[in-house]
C-alpha cells in the first residue's frame, strides 16, 4: 500500500502544471494508482515535468493517460469540462 503522503505529493505535482484543477487519487487493491485531474474551460496540461515527477515519485515508468472532455455552450463554452486520468502500475 502506498503512503498517503506519496498520494499528496502526486497531487502537488499535478497541480504545479494545472493550478486550480480538481485532483483526486485512489489506490486499488492490486496496487494500481489512479490520479484524476479535471477543470472547466481549459485542457489539463500533461507536461514532461509532470510525467517525470510522477515516474520518480512512484519508481515506475508504467504510467498511462486517458483524456476526456465534454463541450459546453456553443457560443460561450459555459459548462465545458476537461479531464486527464493517470493510471500508474508498479508503484513502489
Amino acid at each position: 500500500m502506498i503512503a498517503q503522503s506519496k498520494l499528496d505529493l502526486a497531487r502537488e505535482i499535478v497541480l504545479r502544471a494545472n493550478e486550480g484543477a480538481d485532483v483526486t487519487s485512489t489506490e486499488r487493491p492490486d496496487g494500481t494508482i489512479t490520479i484524476e485531474a479535471s477543470q472547466m474551460y481549459d485542457y489539463v496540461n500533461v507536461t514532461f515535468a509532470l510525467m517525470k515527477g510522477l515516474a520518480e515519485l512512484f519508481g515506475t515508468d508504467k504510467i498511462d493517460t486517458d483524456q476526456t472532455s465534454s463541450s459546453g455552450c456553443e457560443t460561450c463554452d459555459y459548462g465545458s469540462d476537461y479531464c486527464v486520468t493517470f493510471t500508474i502500475v508498479g508503484a513502489t
